[in-house]
Formats: C-alpha cells, structure tokens, sequence
C-alpha cells in the first residue's frame, strides 16, 4: 500500500482510490477522526497555515448513517474546537459524497447533508 518513503503506491487513478480506501479502514470511529483532525491541524499550524478546510463524507465517516455521521462530525467539530483554542488554527468541514460510489449513492449523501444542517 506504501512504498519505501511512506508515500501511497498506486498505479493509476483505480488503483489509487482503492489503496486509499485501505488506508482509511483503520480509521474506524469518531475518536480516530477526533485524532485525524487535532494531528492535521497541528502539522498545519507548525507550518504556519491559519486555516483550511476539510472534505469529509458520511460514507466514510459513519457508513453513511444519519446518526453515525452526527457522531463523528461532533467528534471532528470538537477537535477543531479545540486547536482554533489551543493552537490558533481554524477550519471549517465541507461534506461530500464520493464519486465514484457512483449518483444513487450521492443521493443519500446529499440527503443527510440536509438532515445535517436543517
């Protein structure tokens, strides 16, 4: 899945969305992306970045379960709360489905994007 220097190793564009659904299997819970976010955000901050933005997607974050995706984007919300605190680094979270799960699937995304917000 990775080659020598710790880079992604993938052939062409399939081969890359695959290795990097791998990748995100061990990122299992809203405490793993609690973590993901407060340890992106601190390597952006040391590097000097004041903000930035996240593509998330309740697909990966909660299998695309309305209250699963709550849960989790509490938990990202909660790290970002803390490093705008703690580390004067802010982001924001755009959803999105992923694309090549294909338009039916987006459409469910879409749908919990608007649960999400109203």
């Amino acid at each position: 899945m990775f080659d020598s220097k710790g880079n992604y190793f993938f052939k062409n564009f399939k081969d890359f969305l695959n290795v990097y659904d791998q990748a995100c299997k061990v990122l299992n819970g809203p405490e793993e992306f609690y973590r993901l976010v407060v340890a992106a955000l601190k390597s952006s901050a040391q590097h000097g970045v004041i903000y930035t933005e996240f593509f998330v997607s309740p697909d990966f974050c909660g299998g695309g379960d309305l209250v699963a995706w709550r849960e989790y984007l509490a938990a990202m919300e909660a790290a970002a709360s803390y490093c705008e605190a703690n580390m004067a680094v802010y982001c924001r979270f755009i959803l999105t489905p992923i694309r090549h799960l294909g338009a039916d699937r987006a459409c469910v995304i879409a749908d919990i994007a608007q649960k999400t917000i109203g």
